[in-house]
């Protein structure tokens, strides 16, 4: 049976050889460029350990789901204003991603593509935490270098299918970002 998507992910770590590490859930999809462009940035940009990607939506809740995510990236990037790199890629230089990130995980900052030796320093996925992805978004924006790639090359399913995604786990959602918060 299904060990959820942190111990899926921290298998592929364990079990990958590159020396980047890129993760795709297995109800999603990459635009044919995504990793093309993320090896390109990386190879460039020696200085980031950590590249987010930007996300669009597809299925029946792809509209909804993109306008919550465009509001909440919007919050996320008026409170930890980013630097330009180069051209549509933005990283941040000062400690200011962080407090935005407790305040609001926008998806880009779920799917990350990580440096095998970033990985090593920031730490694997914790099966136990239930916002176990936006928990090493923010482990990461205190142990790396990180940068976003806006342009929508990670395409995430928008169909409901998500159980930690239910309306009816809010309070469970308090409670893990509580515990997050702690363990920091």
């Amino acid at each position: 049976g299904s060990q959820g998507g942190a111990a899926a992910k921290n298998t592929g770590i364990a079990i990958a050889r590159g020396e980047i590490l890129a993760f795709l859930d297995d109800d999603d999809l990459y635009d044919p460029r995504y990793l093309a462009c993320a090896l390109d940035i990386l190879d460039r940009h020696a200085d980031i350990d950590v590249l987010f990607m930007g996300v669009g939506w597809f299925g029946r809740d792809a509209q909804r789901s993109e306008r919550a995510h465009r509001a909440s990236l919007a919050r996320t990037l008026a409170r930890a204003p980013p630097d330009a790199v180069a051209q549509s890629v933005f990283r941040w230089c000062d400690e200011k991603l962080l407090p935005a990130l407790l305040q609001s995980g926008p998806m880009p900052f779920q799917r990350p593509v990580v440096r095998r030796a970033a990985m090593a320093r920031i730490g694997q996925y914790r099966p136990d935490c239930l916002l176990w992805d936006c928990e090493w978004a923010l482990r990461a924006s205190l142990m790396a270098r990180c940068a976003y790639l806006p342009e929508p090359l990670y395409l995430q399913r928008s169909d409901g299918q998500g159980t930690s995604s239910r309306d009816d786990r809010e309070y469970d959602h308090v409670e893990s970002a509580a515990e997050m918060v702690l363990n920091l």
